[in-house]
């Protein structure tokens, strides 16, 4: 069954696939703020309202992870911002987070 993205379910599910990941339990030893990811409102592709993330990472596991309002994610610790459209192109692999990060297109 699809998830529906950036609902509490995908966000479950995020949770979920952050704690199976030998890979991050690894690189995120010591880590212990929260990030939050900002998704821009693009009405024309069918996002009419900013959603956000709040990721609450802690040493190598995401503790919770919800969705919410973007001001909820602008709160946190570390903060990403992108339109809903160049945040597809991370879920899909097309765009490299840190890459994106340094060029730009994720602020």
């Amino acid at each position: 069954m699809a998830v529906k993205a950036f609902s509490s379910e995908w966000a479950s599910a995020f949770k979920d696939e952050v704690n199976k990941s030998s890979v991050y339990q690894q690189a995120g030893k010591g880590w212990k703020w929260t990030v939050g990811l900002v998704v821009e409102a693009e009405p024309d592709k069918h996002f009419p309202e900013a959603k956000g993330i709040v990721m609450d990472l802690y040493d190598g596991k995401a503790r919770n992870v919800t969705v919410g309002g973007a001001a909820d994610a602008q709160k946190c610790d570390f903060v990403i911002t992108a339109p809903y459209t160049r945040w597809k192109e991370v879920a899909t692999k097309q765009l490299d987070a840190t890459k994106g990060m340094l060029q730009g297109k994720l602020k």
